[in-house]
């Protein structure tokens, strides 16, 4: 929804091809990269609106998958960023993404070699990834993050401390989704309900 909404803006009345900056941190398999790589073209928007795709992926095989991926399309379709977010993101161009979707490994700064200065600082996590974020987007622009349990304690650090660096905070809940059985990446409690949240600059 954030991409169609974006393409729209994006188009306007427009009869030349325009670009739509899109940002994905985390690769993982390539479903929603893929995706959005076709965005464009599954809306009816691909003679008016041209993709250029960015990722930033932290594990060398994935990466390569992603680069792999990135040799089937068009030239200048898709760029690939190796290495943990946290350390690419600031060498990133202020105000050039119309996208950022977000769905990483969740990894502490200890695991690339530094430090968590920030927590010493008393910032909590989620500020400072929104401020890197904000930073990042065009106004007008989106950030998606894939989907956060539905906790109150969440929702409201989110609405108290982050939304107010945007102009507007939209939450989609999603309910009865069951996680496989072999995995670790959300229980079934969390899997159950779970908010999407869209920030918009």
């Amino acid at each position: 929804l954030a991409v169609e909404r974006l393409i729209k803006e994006e188009v306007g009345g427009s009869s030349t091809q325009q670009p739509l900056r899109i940002l994905e941190i985390g690769w993982g398999q390539g479903i929603s990269g893929r995706r959005l790589l076709e965005a464009a073209e599954r809306t009816g928007a691909s003679s008016r609106v041209r993709v250029q795709y960015e990722v930033i992926e932290l594990h060398p095989a994935v990466a390569a998958d992603a680069r792999a991926e990135a040799a089937r399309r068009p030239q200048g379709a898709m760029l690939v960023h190796e290495g943990p977010w946290q350390k690419v993101m600031p060498s990133l161009d202020a105000s050039s993404y119309d996208l950022v979707f977000y769905d990483p490994l969740n990894i502490t700064p200890r695991y690339i070699g530094e430090e968590q200065q920030f927590e010493k600082w008393g910032l909590p996590i989620c500020v400072f990834e929104a401020l890197q974020f904000h930073r990042l987007l065009r106004p007008g622009g989106v950030v998606v993050q894939y989907a956060i349990s539905h906790r109150s304690s969440t929702v409201d650090l989110l609405r108290s401390s982050v939304a107010p660096l945007f102009s507007e905070l939209r939450l989609t809940r999603i309910e009865g989704l069951k996680p496989e059985e072999d995995t670790s990446y959300a229980t079934l409690q969390e899997a159950g309900s779970l908010d999407v949240p869209a920030l918009i600059k």
